[in-house]
């Protein structure tokens, strides 16, 4: 019958066509809820957001595509364990304007972000473009209270002044927008291979 469930529903035209209409209607919720993310082409430079607002944290872009350009990296003070993106973990960076933020990196770029940290205990401060595009979000309960606490830390050890901005969000970097359109090309070819087979009458038994 072929690998479980394609082979079972290779031979029955009945299940085939529903699984293939589940399967395209499940893509079509995957787009309409994560449509924003997939489609968003704009940025927010969190730089110049923060140097010319001077907002508070009820006014930052929560849920928007930042670019934040790191001039040092501190860290890790959260690893996380998940799906889809892997585990992942927290640092501190701080911006060219002076301001600190949390960025979430996924195991794709945590390499990178492990030499921004090397290169930051050694020389205090990053040289070149550090570049990084991700979606402002809220912290939960237990990362928000971590984040806080590695804070005080750089705080208690001179690497954040009492005056510099501590934004308490994070730059999520673990390409969700990525993972979203893998997500609906993947359901998609799914249902489309098994309205094929539902159509494809010479193939099927009954």
């Amino acid at each position: 019958m072929g690998f479980f469930p394609f082979g079972f529903f290779r031979y029955s035209r009945t299940y085939s066509r529903t699984m293939g209409i589940i399967m395209i209607v499940l893509a079509i919720v995957v787009f309409f809820v994560g449509h924003d993310t997939m489609l968003e082409k704009d940025t927010i430079d969190l730089d110049h957001y923060i140097s010319s607002k001077m907002s508070g944290k009820n006014d930052m872009p929560i849920d928007k595509r930042v670019t934040v350009n790191i001039r040092a990296c501190y860290g890790p003070f959260c690893h996380s364990r998940g799906t889809g993106n892997g585990d992942s973990d927290y640092y501190v960076v701080k911006l060219e304007c002076g301001s600190f933020v949390a960025v979430k990196s996924s195991a794709f770029n945590d390499v990178r972000f492990k030499r921004m940290v090397e290169t930051t205990t050694y020389k205090g401060e990053l040289s070149g473009d550090y570049k990084y595009i991700g979606y402002l979000r809220d912290l939960n309960d237990d990362e928000n209270e971590e984040y806080k606490n590695y804070v005080k830390e750089l705080k208690n050890d001179g690497l954040i002044k009492g005056n510099k901005k501590v934004i308490y969000a994070v730059v999520n970097t673990a390409n969700e927008r990525m993972f979203l359109w893998l997500s609906f090309i993947f359901v998609i070819f799914c249902g489309v291979i098994c309205l094929s087979w539902a159509s494809n009458h010479t193939a099927l038994r009954y």
